[in-house]
C-alpha cells in the first residue's frame, strides 16, 4: 500500500502548484511525515521527502523540514538511487540560498555540477540573479533547449528577472487560460 501511496504523492507534489492546492499540499505532508516508508519505491519517497520539507519550510517549520532533509540523505546513501542523489544533493544548496549565503550557494552548485552534468538548475541562477551577475549564458542555454511548457515557463522568470520584460511578456502570452480560477 505504502508503494502506491508515495507514488500519488509524488503526483500529488509534482502538479497540485496552484495556490488554492496550498492547503491540499500541507495535509499531504502531515499524512506522509506520519507515515511508515516501508514498501515505498526509493525515488518516490525520494521526491516526496524533498517536496513535504519544501513545503514545511513555507510553513516556517525548518527543524522538520531539516528532519525530511536529513531522512532524504540517508536514502539517497541506502538505494544508491541517482534521482534521489540528485535530490539530496539539493539540499545544502537550498539551505544555503534561503540563509542568505548566495557564494556558498553557487560554490555548492558547482561542486554537485562535477558529479553529475547538468547540474545547473534554478538555485544556480537565482543566486547568480541575486548578487547581480550576468547571466546571459543561461538564457542561451535555455534557447538552445526543446521548448516544453515548463522550460518556457522557466525561460519567461528568467527573461522576467532579467528585465527582458517584453520577451517574458511574449513567451507568457503562448499560455493560454493560465489565469483561470479553474488552473
Amino acid at each position: 500500500e505504502n508503494r502506491e501511496i508515495y507514488a500519488a504523492g509524488g503526483w500529488a507534489f509534482r502538479h497540485l502548484q496552484a495556490v488554492q492546492d496550498i492547503p491540499t499540499l500541507v495535509s499531504l505532508t502531515h499524512a506522509l511525515q506520519a507515515r511508515s516508508r516501508e514498501g515505498a519505491r526509493p525515488v518516490d519517497l525520494g521526491f516526496c521527502l524533498r517536496s513535504l520539507a519544501q513545503v514545511l519550510l513555507g510553513m516556517d517549520d525548518r527543524p522538520r523540514a531539516e528532519a525530511a532533509f536529513a531522512e532524504l540523505d540517508q536514502l539517497a546513501v541506502r538505494s544508491h538511487d541517482a534521482t534521489v542523489q540528485e535530490f539530496a544533493d539539493e539540499t545544502p544548496c537550498m539551505l544555503a540560498m534561503l540563509d542568505g549565503r548566495l557564494e556558498d550557494a553557487i560554490t555548492l552548485i558547482a561542486a554537485a555540477s562535477t558529479r553529475r552534468e547538468g547540474f545547473l538548475n534554478d538555485l544556480w541562477l537565482r543566486a547568480h540573479l541575486l548578487l547581480g551577475r550576468d547571466t546571459g549564458a543561461i538564457v542561451q542555454q535555455y534557447e538552445a533547449m526543446t521548448p516544453s511548457r515548463p522550460l518556457m515557463a522557466q525561460r519567461a522568470r528568467l527573461l522576467a528577472a532579467l528585465g527582458q520584460h517584453e520577451e517574458a511578456r511574449a513567451l507568457r502570452e503562448r499560455f493560454q487560460g493560465i489565469d483561470a480560477e479553474t488552473d
